[in-house]
């Protein structure tokens, strides 16, 4: 039912919009729309500076960060499993925050590959402690199976720390490998570890991706986002004024 409600709404709309070229090809493809058009999400570059906030963890302990909705699509087992495999040094702890009906099976995953006492998962977070986490952490990480956008990206992006993504879905479209992030196959059970193991080990790299991802970020403000709507809103309604005359 929603399937063909979908369909309708994109063969009868002036335009279709989708937040990134993943979401738009699928609404040509399987649904029909005509010329879908790009239009991101945004994010408040200034919210972590207005609403200051302790982070999740100890600040001054090396820690690879991940948040989001604990569920299987969001990949947070594969990072444990890349976590557990990577050459990292023992101080070094993985915090994984967010709730959801597999966080009992992860922290039983983090016993059963023994890094369970490096794991932390403090559960949901206010916003303010989100921006504040990414912030501190040595790498924050987004592991999706799949994602259609990943607005955690941007949230990493602004947080002025280095970023790996996921390269399945909207974070593939977003990122640009080595330069304000690095991309990897959550699945591939060989270079998801070395991938940590490049960013914790190195920090001229991390500063380089973090320095190019806070540059990044400033093409997703929401100014930016109203900025593309209205230009979209002005095409549509462009005919029928111009009709009317």
């Amino acid at each position: 039912l929603l399937r063909l409600g979908l369909r309708r709404a994109c063969r009868k709309a002036s335009a279709v919009t989708g937040c990134s070229s993943v979401v738009t090809d699928d609404l040509r493809l399987r649904f029909g729309a005509k010329d879908p058009v790009v239009v991101p999400t945004g994010v408040d570059l200034d919210e972590c500076r207005a609403e200051p906030a302790s982070p999740a963890f100890d600040a001054s302990v090396p820690t690879v960060f991940a948040i989001g909705r604990i569920e299987r699509i969001k990949g947070f087992d594969l990072l444990l499993r890349a976590f557990a495999r990577a050459d990292l040094p023992s101080g070094v702890r993985l915090v994984v925050a967010g709730d959801g009906g597999a966080l009992p099976s992860l922290r039983a995953l983090a016993s059963e590959l023994g890094v369970g006492a490096r794991t932390d998962f403090p559960g949901r977070l206010e916003r303010a402690q989100v921006a504040a986490s990414m912030a501190a952490a040595t790498v924050n990480v987004v592991p999706s199976r799949v994602e259609a956008f990943g607005i955690v990206v941007l949230e990493a992006w602004r947080s002025g720390r280095p970023l790996i993504a996921t390269n399945r879905g909207g974070p593939g479209t977003l990122v640009t490998d080595g330069v304000d992030g690095l991309l990897v196959d959550p699945d591939d059970t060989d270079a998801f570890p070395r991938t940590l193991e490049r960013v914790v080990s190195d920090p001229e790299l991390a500063l380089r991706l973090a320095a190019a991802g806070a540059q990044t970020v400033r093409r997703y403000t929401w100014d930016t986002v109203v900025d593309r709507y209205e230009d979209l809103y002005r095409r549509v309604l462009a005919p029928a004024a111009s009709g009317s005359g």
